[in-house]
C-alpha cells in the first residue's frame, strides 16, 4: 500500500463535503424567509409570557433581545 495517496483521498473526501455542506446551508437559508418571521414576531410580540407590558416590537434593539432606544446607545457607547 502507498502512503501517498491517502492524503489526496483526505483533501478530496474534505472538498466534497465542504461543498455538501454549504449547498445544504444554503437552502436552509433559502428557505427561510425573514420578512414572514419578522410579520410573525411582530404580531405576537405582545402575547409572549417575557414581554413587559407597554413594551412594543419596535423598541428592540438590532439583535432583537433587549428594548433600546437610539439615545441609550449613543450615550452608553461613549462610556467604554
Amino acid at each position: 500500500m502507498r502512503c501517498g495517496r491517502r492524503p489526496a483521498g483526505t483533501i478530496v473526501g474534505a472538498t466534497v463535503g465542504a461543498v455538501a455542506g454549504g449547498l445544504a446551508g444554503k437552502g436552509i437559508a433559502e428557505a427561510i424567509d425573514p420578512t414572514v418571521e419578522e410579520g410573525h414576531c411582530r404580531a405576537n410580540y405582545a402575547s409572549r409570557p417575557y414581554v413587559m407590558g407597554g413594551s412594543s416590537f419596535d423598541a428592540l434593539d438590532s439583535y432583537g433581545s433587549t428594548p433600546s432606544s437610539s439615545s441609550e446607545r449613543s450615550s452608553s457607547a461613549g462610556s467604554r
